[in-house]
């Protein structure tokens, strides 16, 4: 499987990749209802690890809570999580 995979990434032009990675954005995008405006004003957004500290409790007690419907999904950036203060607001 790997070796089709390097195989077809070898055969694309660049802007082939281009139109690939715009399209899945896109999709990502359209499909998780992932909020641009959420992004470029991340001063709305906590991490999860500062969320910890304001609250005194653990990871683990934090992704209970998200589980249990406590808190609100947070959203992924990266490979860190934010929760939107607004949205946190709620649940105080």
């Amino acid at each position: 499987m790997q070796n089709v995979s390097k195989n077809i990434i070898n055969n694309i032009s660049e802007h082939e990749l281009e139109l690939i990675i715009s399209k899945t954005l896109n999709h990502l995008i359209a499909n998780y209802k992932i909020d641009i405006t959420k992004i470029k004003q991340k001063k709305d957004l906590i991490c999860s690890a500062d969320l910890q500290k304001m609250l005194g409790v653990s990871r683990t007690t934090i992704y209970n809570w998200v589980k249990n419907g406590n808190l609100p999904l947070p959203v992924k950036i990266g490979k860190l999580n934010y929760f939107d203060s607004k949205d946190l607001e709620v649940f105080y």
